[in-house]
């Protein structure tokens, strides 16, 4: 639900249902993965807006569109403390339902191929490390100006980067980890927009955690540290930790989760471009942010059937 000036404007309710199906081969050492899963996405769009609804503006409109995904990974150890890993797969990412709406449901899901290959140490049951390069590449979509009130073009992008990442048992209670993630990005100028997409991510991406257990109990305490997302006068990192604690008492499993522990401010979104204070002021060059989540409590109760 989309609301502006205290009235709801847009109803929106996207559905997905998919199958999938996938098996694992061995042929002489060397590991043979294939898959592939089926996506059904329905739009169903409602717009409640008495100023559009009964016009030729109005957003209402139904649209389903179908996917494919095939994937593929193969592993192979020329040593017992190193695999080789090769995996590549499609997918894709949905666009926003007003601009599915308005383009009828044309580039509503873009299609993403993705592949990386990599290295796998273990040298022993203490140990292990990886790294690896990707790359993906997304074809052209459709996204939504929500202060233009239109939909605009995103032509195709590549990304592409390295990912390392090390974790150690220290003692029978206790494992460390921590990972490292480059990414970069290629592509041109939104058409209709002032900047690129890229703010939307950060180049540089770093995790660290601990996990100590003590029978059917554990805690797991994570960090994550975003680099900045560069746009504009966008200068926008930030660190956020999780804390995770869990118990398992014969079939149930009972689990606690917060996130952002440390309470601080921090914005999910950065993206620079024409913002429109209200709906009747003129558009300015400004950042739009969607703020990120507040100190947040889960708790879960899980029963495992036996």
């Amino acid at each position: 639900l989309l609301r502006a000036a205290g009235r709801i404007l847009m109803q929106a309710a996207p559905d997905d249902v998919a199958v999938y199906a996938e098996d694992t081969l061995h042929f002489h050492g060397v590991t043979i993965a294939p898959g592939a899963r089926l996506d059904q996405l329905t739009w169903d769009n409602e717009d409640l807006d008495a100023e559009t609804a009964t016009s030729t503006k109005s957003l209402t409109a139904t649209a389903a569109r179908a996917r494919i995904s095939p994937k593929l990974g193969i592993t192979f150890a020329p040593t017992h403390a190193l695999d080789v890993v090769l995996r590549g797969g499609g997918g894709f990412r949905s666009s926003d339902t007003r601009a599915t709406a308005a383009a009828g449901a044309f580039r509503a899901i873009p299609r993403v191929w993705a592949g990386d290959a990599g290295i796998q140490l273990h040298p022993d049951d203490l140990a292990r490390a990886a790294a690896s390069a990707f790359v993906s590449w997304q074809e052209d979509e459709v996204a939504w100006v929500a202060d233009a009130a239109q939909a605009v073009e995103v032509p195709a992008s590549t990304r592409y980067g390295l990912e390392t990442r090390l974790a150690a048992t220290l003692a029978p209670w206790i494992e460390r980890d921590a990972s490292l993630s480059l990414a970069r990005r290629r592509g041109t100028l939104p058409t209709g927009l002032a900047a690129e997409v890229a703010p939307l991510f950060p180049e540089l991406i770093g995790h660290a955690g601990a996990t100590v257990t003590h029978g059917s109990t554990f805690v797991t305490l994570r960090g994550v540290g975003l680099a900045e997302r560069v746009g504009a006068d966008a200068h926008d990192s930030t660190f956020g930790v999780t804390l995770v604690a869990g118990h398992r008492w014969r079939a149930f499993e009972f689990d606690l989760q917060l996130d952002n522990v440390l309470d601080r401010s921090w914005n999910e979104l950065v993206l620079p471009g024409e913002v429109r204070p209200s709906r009747v002021a003129d558009p300015i060059d400004d950042i739009l942010a969607t703020p990120g989540a507040p100190l947040t409590a889960f708790a879960t109760v899980g029963y495992v059937a036996r």
